[in-house]
């Protein structure tokens, strides 16, 4: 019969073992990049990041973060494998079997050192090292030079030290190879029927490396997006749970980030509905104005992202109908009214208002009274900014009960400024609302405060 307690002792033996094998494994794939069966021992490693054991995990997650963080060019070989390695697993295995945080290490590798090589640098640089070990094989005579000189350069191959340099061509292939890997992969999993959980890292990763990627290969994203935003917009909205619903919206937010981003910066190569994005961001507001748990459950992150969406497409961008801008006006203002416990964050908000109604003057009609304006209200039923009413709807009532109810003095004045519709100081509007953002929350300008 066999004793449990020898078993338990066993297993735990048997894992402390593994995990110090594990170690070994990572600290010679750290500091020695070629050697025989280096892509074997790098496949080892990327498949322990799957096993149940949680020392494991963790052990194997932490070599595999430490390559990537490296900038060391003898990297990119282990690079490249890891990455390729990875997009084999995460698509094929079940979700529930990927752990927290896997797809969040592609994050971390250093973007700014994926450049491309000029090609004429490289064909120089080749050519050169080619001349001299050409005159380097013809300087030896003798057989027995001849075969200390080859040992040496077979044993150099198998084993470089760290500092070791590598063929700009082949670490150009290789850095292009380990972006088409990336890509394809953020794109299955945006591309999925059933939205993943690994979605929000996959869109910051497109966001993060897309404009250096071929443009062959982001044609398709639009309409992926697009697919994916009105998938989540059905969860979202048949979501019982708050939980479910803010995960959804923030998920929503990324996606038109990405939509906006791909239209503002390489629009020219894909076909996306300028018109789709806004009217999915103004369903997002809508959404948000609905939610009873929205204050204090959105991060910084998420905060700033919005206000950039709206600076970026009314701003910075093309005019657009006034019905159009006086419909995110009002619902901005319906959304401070959710923010009372972050006074900053409302601040931006309140500004970003007042530059929406300075850049598209006849918004000032919504500052009348409503028996002035035939006494039409905005439904929020109708999900088309171009269709609200809202130029004819008043935000006297809402202005009025956020100047009563606000507690910063900063605030009160802006809001006093939209009442009025009095210009605000220079100083501030030098500044667009997401410059105001980050002086906020700039850890050195913690503190800042403008004159309005």
């Amino acid at each position: 019969m066999i004793d449990q307690d020898n078993v338990k002792e066993y297993l735990a033996k048997l894992k402390s073992l593994q995990e110090a094998a594990l170690r070994c494994i990572g600290n010679l794939l750290l500091t020695l990049f070629y050697f025989n069966y280096a892509k074997e021992m790098t496949l080892l490693v990327c498949k322990k990041a799957f096993h149940r054991s949680e020392e494991l995990r963790n052990c194997s997650l932490a070599f595999l973060k430490g390559l990537l963080e490296d900038s060391n060019p003898a990297t990119y070989e282990s690079k490249f494998d890891i990455v390729r390695n990875l997009k084999k697993f995460i698509l094929k295995v079940p979700e529930r079997v990927i752990p927290e945080g896997l797809l969040d290490i592609f994050l971390r590798m250093d973007i700014k050192e994926f450049k491309e090589v000029d090609s004429g640098e490289v064909d120089l640089e080749s050519k050169v090292r080619q001349g001299a070990s050409k005159n380097k094989l013809n300087q030896g005579k003798q057989a027995k030079a001849k075969l200390r000189k080859r040992l040496a350069k077979e044993i150099k191959s198998d084993l470089k030290e760290a500092e070791a340099e590598i063929d700009p061509k082949r670490l150009k292939q290789i850095k292009h190879e380990i972006f088409v890997n990336l890509y394809y992969l953020y794109v299955k999993i945006i591309a999925k029927e059933k939205p993943s959980k690994l979605l929000p890292t996959a869109l910051r990763g497109i966001l993060n490396f897309y404009h250096h990627i071929d443009h062959q290969f982001i044609v398709d994203l639009g309409k992926y997006l697009r697919i994916a935003c009105e998938r989540m917009r059905l969860i979202c909205r048949a979501a019982k749970k708050e939980e479910i619903r803010l995960s959804s919206l923030r998920t929503r937010i990324l996606i038109i980030k990405c939509l906006v981003t791909i239209t503002t910066k390489s629009g020219q190569f894909i076909d996306v509905d300028e018109k789709d994005s806004i009217n999915e961001l103004y369903k997002i507001l809508l959404d948000i104005h609905g939610s009873s748990a929205y204050d204090g459950l959105f991060s910084t992150e998420e905060h700033q992202n919005l206000i950039s969406l709206i600076e970026t497409i009314f701003l910075v961008r093309r005019n657009f109908s006034y019905e159009t801008v006086a419909s995110f006006v009002w619902v901005l203002l319906h959304i401070v009214t959710k923010l009372d416990k972050d006074e900053k964050v409302l601040f931006v908000y309140l500004y970003l208002a007042k530059r929406l109604m300075m850049r598209y003057s006849r918004t000032s009609r919504m500052l009348e009274e409503d028996s002035e304006t035939s006494g039409y209200k905005l439904d929020v039923r109708i999900e088309d900014p171009q269709a609200t009413n809202a130029l004819n709807t008043s935000i006297l009532p809402i202005l009025r009960e956020l100047e009563t109810t606000l507690k910063l003095k900063m605030n009160q004045r802006m809001v006093r400024k939209l009442t009025k519709s009095e210009p605000v100081h220079a100083s501030l509007s030098s500044l667009v609302p997401t410059a105001v953002f980050e002086k906020f929350f700039n850890t050195e300008e913690r503190n800042a405060t403008f004159s309005i």
